[in-house]
């Protein structure tokens, strides 16, 4: 039976108490995505373990990977999802959910190190960009059948790869060239690769930087900073024997202009007041005399042009 578990079409199921049994799939366990599903379906943990001796561990909460040199934890890819979907409303998001899958689920444990330029508007701009190499076969990250072919194709070429809004690969070998302003202002953890990337959606508010790092670990950067610090994350009410309430607001920053989410926590007997401040501006939005303040940023159509203007009006985009 064990010999009967590939790994891929059929694995070895094993449960408390009971004898161990084989599992025959409808579709191959080839990416961890996959994985994760099965594992909520199973309500377990997956272990999986390729030909290369890459080690993959899947619940529905995380996916751990193991390989002879390292080791990284992220979260399920159905949790990375719902993130991008909140920061990014406007986005399509089909395309948004292929290149989040494509990106944590294929490149990462290949160790393909890249970065992934998702376009968030219809135009096509190259602006702080070389022009790089126009990819061919139109090659779409929404079908999974091309991911082996775009991956072979970001292997063995340097620089970042430009997505359009409905997946297609335009363009890879591409150089990003920051501005004064953003080499001046912009500066996260991670090497040349994270920061360059950090670096041009501070100079370009219309893209989204996915950056898979050689040794495996995913991030993400939007104006400049980790998307996880542009959303509001799942909260609960923090525990207090008197109680308390929670809620969120949306609104607008009443100097840049940009879309906002703001959520206030009080918890009764509880008082300090908090302020909450603009991620692109860092003015004060709103204030509560409560125990807690978050501000999340709300990455529509309308706040690309807000930010735009505002870095123009300010010369922060120079």
């Amino acid at each position: 039976m064990r010999r009967a578990a590939d790994g891929v079409s059929a694995i070895a199921y094993s449960m408390k108490g009971q004898p161990l049994r084989l599992l025959r799939l409808t579709k191959p366990l080839d990416s961890q995505d996959i994985c994760c599903e099965l594992a909520a379906w199973l309500d377990g943990v997956v272990l999986r373990v390729d030909s290369k001796g890459m080690i993959w561990i899947a619940s529905s909460e995380a996916v751990t990977t193991i390989n002879h040199l390292n080791g990284w934890t992220r979260p399920a890819i159905d949790n990375i999802v719902p993130m991008l979907n909140q920061l990014l409303p406007d986005a399509d998001s089909a395309t948004l959910d292929a290149i989040a899958r494509f990106a944590y689920s294929r490149l990462s444990p290949h160790k393909v190190g890249t970065t992934l330029l998702y376009s968030l508007t219809g135009a096509q701009s190259s602006d702080h960009q070389t022009p790089g190499i126009s990819a061919a076969f139109r090659l779409n990250v929404n079908n999974r059948e091309d991911w082996t072919l775009i991956e072979h194709e970001l292997r063995h070429c340097d620089g970042a790869a430009v997505v359009d809004r409905n997946g297609l690969l335009l363009r890879k070998g591409v150089i990003l060239n920051s501005t004064t302003a953003s080499q001046a202002k912009i500066q996260t953890e991670g090497g040349t690769r994270h920061n360059s990337a950090c670096r041009h959606t501070y100079d370009r508010p219309d893209l989204i930087a996915i950056v898979i790092s050689a040794d495996g670990p995913v991030s993400i950067f939007s104006d400049g900073l980790r998307a996880t610090r542009l959303v509001l994350s799942d909260r609960r009410l923090p525990w207090n024997p008197s109680g308390g309430e929670m809620w969120t607001e949306n609104t607008s920053c009443p100097n840049c202009g940009v879309a906002l989410m703001v959520r206030k926590t009080v918890l009764y007997g509880y008082r300090e007041n908090e302020e909450g401040y603009c991620p692109i501006c860092d003015s004060e939005v709103a204030s509560v005399c409560g125990w807690g303040l978050e501000v999340g940023l709300v990455k529509s159509t309308v706040t690309i042009e807000r930010v735009r203007e505002f870095r123009m009006r300010t010369g922060a985009g120079a």
